[in-house]
């Protein structure tokens, strides 16, 4: 199924498209470098990440930004991969198990982003409620702050999943 199906099915909203085939050398040339032990889950979310901060010319999350991350399949994928890895060597890969742990992409996040903070993973299958949900949660922050005098950010938050094509939306609300 391609990707106009899936939109006409819909499984994609049209704001998910697919990244471009070639996301992977567009991430390295923006990092001016390979990243470094992050499996391909994790390197989907980095460069939408990027690719969303860039086109707010920002270099470097504050740490008054809230940060999430959602997806229906991420994880699933992620494990399907390292579970073939095993199948073929026999042997658990840790690393591999490791990728597929949200919480290791919300560190590799962390890393390359230079930000530390408030930070989750949402497992959903609603896109609709998805943007609500994120937006009620910025506006209620944005508030909260306000109201004890603290500094506020924003709420970068992001779509990422592997399947059934590679989705790496990001969305800041400031």
């Amino acid at each position: 199924m391609n990707s106009s199906q899936l939109e006409s099915s819909g499984c994609l909203p049209n704001i998910f498209q697919p990244v471009p085939s070639d996301w992977r050398d567009q991430l390295v040339l923006r990092l001016e470098q390979r990243p470094r032990r992050l499996g391909t889950w994790a390197e989907l979310a980095l460069y939408g990440a990027l690719q969303c901060l860039d086109a707010h010319g920002i270099d470097r999350l504050s740490a008054h930004t809230v940060l999430r991350v959602a997806c229906t399949f991420g994880p699933m994928d992620a494990l399907l991969l390292s579970w073939q890895s095993c199948a073929s060597a026999n042997l658990p890969m840790p690393f591999d198990f490791l990728q597929s742990q949200p919480s290791q992409m919300l560190a590799a996040l962390s890393q390359y982003l230079q930000w530390q903070g408030d930070a989750s993973f949402v497992a959903h299958d609603n896109f609709a409620a998805l943007e609500t949900i994120f937006q009620n949660e910025a506006n209620a922050l944005q508030h909260q702050a306000q109201q004890l005098n603290k500094p506020w950010a924003g709420l970068l938050y992001g779509y990422v999943d592997l399947k059934p094509v590679p989705i790496s939306h990001w969305r800041l609300i400031a």
